[in-house]
């Protein structure tokens, strides 16, 4: 009995050290597929439109729910922007494994989600999570339509009669108000509500860079017909004259000086990436004022700038999104077919 029980503590060892390295091993998957999990959930809420910040957002999510792994999301996953896939791999040494010659273990997860509610396009958004003053959206101007979704991460305040706005929301994390003080504004939905988180960029071009196909350090004056390209400069951008016109535009720059001519007619260039059509991009601080009358334009982008829109009879078939929003003219469309900029916007795990 002696000798049977010595010959068998060998295998008996073997696979009580298998048993706990199994029982490791599965839980450490658990935490893997957690991991995967939290990443796909994170990043399918910049789907469709901000793949870059997808990603982004689904390696940092993965890591904070497990350590020591690699972390590989993709998007678009088989052929689908909306869809995110996130796979997390870590490799588990052996407790006792290394008596059977198993000395390490890859475990692996993988999760696929996907947005299943976009939300409705984005016409005009503030990031600004400052109440009082001017800050977020600020409008004085007088018939002003906003075919689509409106948010602000702060205040709305609303000075002037007869303006329409789609789906309006507004608060922000400093739980700041909306106030009207016009006649007749209406909202879609019947009213504007309120929404205590910070929304992020909804076409986040910080993230994802137009690529310059002309590039300078000097101030730039544009003025008559504008040949196709993405014009960047460290120095400033100004329009002289009227009756100004380009088709596949970009501008980038420190700052825009004079976007004061009349008859302007621009459209922007489609970002990778992003939704809709970038026309302006302000880099730097302070304003960024249009003040032409008949304005026709794209996208536009001042994420640490003030938009201040103060001429009259504008069509703004893009995006409208600032550090703040103003709104001092009349007359103004503005149509909205950028991604949505409200919370509403959601994914599920399908995978």
């Amino acid at each position: 009995m002696l000798v049977i029980t010595a010959v068998m503590m060998v295998p008996m060892l073997g696979f009580a050290a298998l048993a706990v390295d199994l029982g490791n091993w599965y839980q450490v998957k658990r935490q893997a597929q957690a991991a995967a999990d939290a990443g796909a959930l994170a990043g399918v809420q910049d789907l469709p439109y901000n793949a870059g910040t997808a990603l982004t957002d689904a390696s940092t999510y993965a890591a904070k729910n497990i350590s020591g792994a690699t972390t590989t999301p993709t998007t678009p996953y088989n052929g689908d922007s909306s869809k995110i896939a996130v796979t997390v791999s870590k490799n588990v040494p052996s407790i006792f494994g290394g008596i059977l010659g198993i000395t390490s273990e890859t475990v692996t997860a993988t999760a696929v989600a996907k947005k299943t509610n976009t939300g409705n396009p984005g016409a005009i958004f503030a990031y600004n999570t400052a109440c009082g003053g001017t800050n977020g959206i600020y409008v004085t101007g007088l018939n002003n339509v906003v075919g689509n979704d409106t948010h602000s991460n702060g205040q709305i305040l609303i000075m002037a009669n007869n303006n329409q706005f789609g789906t309006t929301t507004y608060g922000g994390p400093n739980n700041c108000s909306l106030s009207d003080a016009g006649q007749h504004t209406t909202y879609g939905g019947g009213a504007a509500t309120r929404d205590t988180s910070t929304e992020p960029w909804p076409a986040d071009y910080i993230a994802n860079p137009p690529t310059c196909t002309h590039s300078f350090t000097t101030n730039l004056t544009f003025t008559g017909a504008i040949a196709s390209g993405i014009y960047c400069t460290t120095g400033t951008i100004s329009f002289s004259g009227n009756n100004i016109t380009g088709t596949n535009v970009t501008f980038v720059a420190k700052a825009f000086t004079g976007v004061d001519s009349n008859n302007v007619t621009l459209t922007g260039n489609q970002i990778p990436g992003t939704s809709g059509s970038l026309l302006f991009y302000q880099t730097g601080p302070g304003t960024l004022m249009i003040a032409g009358n008949n304005f026709s334009g794209s996208s536009i982008f001042a994420p640490n700038a003030t938009i201040n829109i103060t001429g009259n009879n504008g069509i703004y078939s893009g995006f409208v999104e600032g550090l703040n929003v103003q709104i001092s003219a009349n007359n103004n469309i503005f149509t909205g077919i950028g991604p949505s900029v409200l919370n509403a916007a959601s994914g599920s795990l399908v995978q």
